[in-house]
């Protein structure tokens, strides 16, 4: 019942993150069984923080946007 909701935590800023928006927004806009929900969490460094608190108190988004630096120590971490 309903679209399917995503959180995604981003960590562009500037022109990148005006694009990211934009290209979320369109395709929010283009179908109605997914919506995302964007959410900017800062730099990579801020947003591995985060996520790391996040996952630690069992509320971490769905999707999240890391640097290699960071996506490969959860990789490590399992």
């Amino acid at each position: 019942s309903g679209p399917v909701e995503v959180l995604y935590w981003g960590s562009f800023s500037a022109e990148l993150g005006e694009a990211e928006q934009e290209i979320i927004t369109r395709f929010n806009e283009s179908q109605d069984e997914v919506v995302v929900e964007y959410q900017f969490q800062g730099s990579y460094e801020e947003t591995g923080q985060k996520l790391t608190a996040a996952l630690a108190a069992r509320q971490a988004p769905d999707v999240a946007l890391l640097s290699d630096v960071w996506w490969f120590k959860f990789y490590l971490a399992n």
